[in-house]
């Protein structure tokens, strides 16, 4: 009998016989006496030490700065507490120097029963958590890790459509130095479509954030023909260009639409809310968690991959 099954005999949640298998906060005396009989019955072994062989899992994160990761970290840390587990963080700051130092520090903490990676990782910073000899996880599409992927691809093709039929034509993307495989996406997007890429509507700041948007604005703006539509690397370089729009007087969204990309909070109470691509953090956060549990039962079995949706919200901007 599997975890589902026992949680549809006693009507409750897979979430909440996992939470009373960990010994987790959050459930009633009676419905953990029932779970556990009814685990006891059908011959359910509770093996927590052999699950974790510890209690703490290490959450590595690119950088602390975006709100894009600082806001998994705590859903992450939430959903770990609620299971009775402990957390820490770590930041490689995209410094693959950095990443495999921390390999050192990582060794030294104590019942650390798996890794959390919160971005994909070149080779070199593979073979590095590889020879931690820990059960590890990936958010990004990675070949040789258990991993998970965000179809975003779909939905920015759908984002360029939603452009095209409110009358959008000329479609620009705007990124930085960390966005170039989202610039492919959207590359691949258009061409999927059957549009022609303008590489003049294309452009690539050596900035970051909402200096990288005001950059993109100033560059795209400068045309002789300036896109009616921008598609943005992220929420912030967004943002930058929508102050950039105000102060050109360029109406938004009756002469330029503006998509960004995470659905970060400020999305939603910004003066105009912003039209964005996103994705549900608790069920990534979850999933991520899942996988890396089955990981440490299963750590023998092959590597798996799992893709989760992204959606288009329509707010003013778009």
């Amino acid at each position: 009998m599997k975890q589902k099954d026992l949680a549809q005999l006693c009507s409750c949640t897979p979430a909440t016989v996992s939470k009373v298998f960990h010994n987790a906060r959050g459930v009633s005396p009676e419905l953990r006496a029932r779970i556990l009989a009814a685990a006891k019955e059908h011959g359910i072994t509770i093996e927590k030490e052999r699950l974790t062989a510890g209690h703490t899992v290490l959450v590595l994160t690119p950088e602390y700065y975006s709100e894009m990761y600082t806001a998994k970290i705590a859903c992450l840390n939430h959903i770990l507490w609620e299971r009775g587990m402990e957390s820490i963080t770590m930041c490689w700051e995209f410094d693959q120097n950095h990443f495999i130092g921390l390999m050192h520090t990582i060794r030294l903490i104590h019942r650390l029963c798996g890794i959390i990676v919160m971005a994909t990782v070149d080779d070199i910073c593979l073979s590095a958590l590889q020879s931690l000899k820990l059960p590890f996880v990936i958010y990004s599409r990675q070949e040789n890790a258990d991993s998970i992927h965000g179809n975003f691809f779909v939905t920015l093709c759908t984002a360029i459509q939603h452009l095209l039929d409110s009358g959008r034509r000329r479609i620009a993307f705007t990124g930085e130095q960390l966005t170039i495989k989202r610039e492919q996406y959207f590359r691949q997007a258009m061409a999927k479509l059957g549009l022609p890429v303008d590489e003049r509507l294309i452009y690539r700041s050596d900035l970051r954030y909402v200096q990288a948007g005001a950059d993109g604005f100033a560059a795209l703006f400068g045309r002789d023909e300036p896109p009616d539509a921008i598609i943005c690397g992220y929420d912030y370089i967004a943002f930058g260009i929508l102050n950039a729009a105000e102060a050109a007087g360029i109406a938004v969204p009756r002469e330029l639409a503006v998509i960004g990309i995470d659905n970060i909070r400020a999305t939603g109470i910004y003066r105009l809310g912003l039209t964005t691509i996103g994705m549900n953090c608790q069920l990534l956060c979850e999933t991520l968690l899942e996988l890396l549990l089955w990981r440490i039962r299963e750590p023998d079995a092959p590597k798996r991959h799992i893709d989760l949706s992204y959606e288009l919200i329509i707010r003013e901007t778009g």
